[in-house]
């Protein structure tokens, strides 16, 4: 009966005490025990150094190292998150309120960023871009191509039809050798050159992710990761600061501005080789610098520009539209310090395509396009002719080089320069050019002058060396006259000559110089098809040898029939024709 009692109460005691733990008040001291707990851990954590106190978060169970996170200064939570397994970042981040993540993800390294980011989920993927700018975006998107907007195929519509474009007008060349020769010159000329600037669209514009070369100096603002492999595993993302320094842990600070792509790979190797014995390196370019150059003078649009640091003379002039047409393309000036240290001369690169002095341009570089200078008209028949500017005292020889050279009609025996003498008048200045003309090294070598303009007319349209057969014949078309030529080498035979050709009679119309009046010359055809040499005539330049028709010479006989049959008329008689 005793033991019953105590067993009793025994059980009545458990069941008082767990009514009091489960109570407010209970569960109010237990709540109490934990916070005096946590306030323990949080005054040990803040009196300990950085490397106890990454030590020290580690041995934490995982709700306390979530709590104590979001206890911590936001330096703190950086310098801890920065040494956080991957396991442990990802549950710490995906507990903390948008405006948290925001603020934590833009405070790491671009390195710890990316590591971050793979560990993430795609929701949170999603809502990290959206916090970012829209450059930042598209760095972002190309990492991780994946997160783009889901492309929707659009809905298929019939082609719609295109516009036909307007037709291109033929060239010279296409106007020549299809048999309109000229018989005049244009002087219709444009200023060469300057239509290279007039695109819209920058096809110079310089781009960001192009390999620098090894010429590429170092310079503020040069983003750039090391990898190293072998016995020292480590990837470092740095950037050139103000001083032109980077910052590297356990090598220190180093001074990299000024240096080549390839100078600071070198100088990087012997620097890690005090502390790693055996090692590879990979240096990789990451975002560049821009640049501000002052482009000045006869420029579109004269002002200050931001460039990326790869830009040369000839991308920041495209920039700025390019000189003007009263500018020069040939005298353009790059200085630096004050000091001239590239004349660049465009037309080198328009017409050879040569860029030897197209260097690049450094923060504070001036580009000044000074006043056109002397300019001569090129006109007639050149491969293309313009307006082109000369650099000094320029020859004919080189100004119709400049043009692209004289096209095969060119007449050069009578080269016409327009010339203005003493600002009083216009004169004429002729020149032999033609290579068989024993001056003409001498005429090629003088000297042309401002305002001249070099005019270089066709041959005449008309043929030589020619003999033309025409009339009753199958082949009715010109013929090299050859030396010794006669009428049997152009009508060999019956084969040459349509059915029933008059044979008494052919002719040959022959010009006479020195006026060039036309004589007919008669021969008999038949009697030249049968071999009479006599009638085989020597021909001449110009010669048209005229076959006729049988019927053109004499009446045709005709029969007419007419009654009752069915097709009543007149007919042409031949030869043994019945009744029937």
């Amino acid at each position: 009966m005793k033991i019953r009692v105590s067993v009793t109460c025994f059980i009545a005691f458990l069941m008082l005490f767990s009514l009091f733990s489960l109570s407010p008040r209970g569960l109010l001291a237990q709540e109490t025990g934990e916070t005096s707990a946590f306030t323990r851990i949080k005054q040990q954590f803040s009196g300990l150094s950085t490397e106890e106190k990454v030590r020290k978060f580690g041995g934490l169970s995982p709700e306390e190292k979530t709590r104590l996170f979001n206890a911590l200064t936001d330096r703190e939570k950086v310098l801890i998150f920065q040494n956080l397994s991957t396991e442990d970042r990802q549950k710490i981040f995906s507990e903390l309120s948008d405006d948290q993540k925001e603020k934590l993800f833009k405070s790491i390294g671009t390195m710890d960023q990316e590591k971050l980011f793979k560990a993430l989920s795609e929701v949170d993927k999603r809502k990290m871009l959206q916090t970012m700018s829209e450059a930042e975006q598209e760095e972002w998107l190309a990492k991780f191509p994946e997160l783009g907007p889901e492309k929707v195929p659009p809905p298929i519509k019939p082609p719609a039809a295109r516009p036909r474009p307007a037709p291109e007008a033929p060239s010279s060349i296409e106007k020549i050798m299809s048999g309109q020769f000229p018989t005049d010159i244009s002087r219709n000329l444009k200023q060469f050159g300057y239509d290279f600037f007039n695109k819209q669209v920058s096809t110079f514009a310089p781009l960001t992710n192009v390999p620098v070369g090894p010429d590429y100096v170092i310079g503020p603002g040069d983003n750039f990761t090391i990898h190293l492999w072998g016995k020292a595993e480590e990837t470092y993302d740095v950037s050139v600061n103000r001083d032109g320094c980077i910052y590297v842990p356990r090598v220190g600070t180093l001074n990299v501005s000024g240096l080549t792509f390839s100078e600071l790979r070198r100088y990087l190797v012997r620097k890690f080789k005090e502390y790693y014995p055996a090692f590879e390196m990979s240096l990789t370019m990451g975002r560049l610098r821009t640049i501000q150059v002052f482009i000045v003078g006869e420029a579109r649009t004269p002002g200050t520009y931001s460039l990326s640091s790869l830009s040369t003379i000839i991308t920041a002039l495209f920039e700025a539209g390019g000189p003007t047409k009263n500018g020069s393309l040939r005298d353009i000036r790059l200085f630096r310090n004050g000091k001239v240290i590239k004349d660049l001369d465009l037309y080198e690169f328009f017409i050879k395509g040569f860029k030897g002095n197209d260097v690049r341009l450094q923060s504070g570089d001036t580009i000044f396009i000074p006043v056109l200078g002397p300019v001569v008209g090129i006109a007639g028949c050149v491969r293309r002719p313009a307006i082109y500017e000369m650099k000094g005292s320029q020859t004919i020889a080189e100004m119709i080089a400049a043009a692209g050279g004289v096209l095969p009609l060119g007449y050069l025996q009578n080269v016409v320069v327009e010339r203005i003498t003493g600002h009083e008048r216009r004169v004429i200045r002729s020149f032999n050019l033609d290579p068989s003309y024993s001056k003409r090294n001498e005429n090629m070598k003088i000297r042309l002058k401002d305002g001249d303009v070099v005019k270089i007319y066709p041959i005449y349209k008309k043929l030589r060396q020619v003999v033309y057969l025409e009339g009753h014949v199958k082949y009715p078309r010109e013929y090299e006259l050859k030396p010794g030529m006669r009428l049997r080498d152009i009508i060999p035979g019956y084969d040459a000559l349509l059915p029933e050709p008059y044979r008494p009679q052919a002719e040959i119309v022959r010009l006479v110089p020195p006026d060039l009046h036309p004589e007919i010359i008669g021969f008999n055809l038949g009697r030249l098809l049968a071999g009479d040499e006599s009638q085989n005539l020597p021909l001449q330049d110009l010669d048209r040898v005229i076959v006729y028709n049988a019927w053109e010479k004499q009446e045709k006989p005709l029969v007419t029939i007419k009654g009752s049959v069915r097709n009543p008329g007149t007919y042409r008689l031949y030869r043994g024709m019945t009744v029937k």
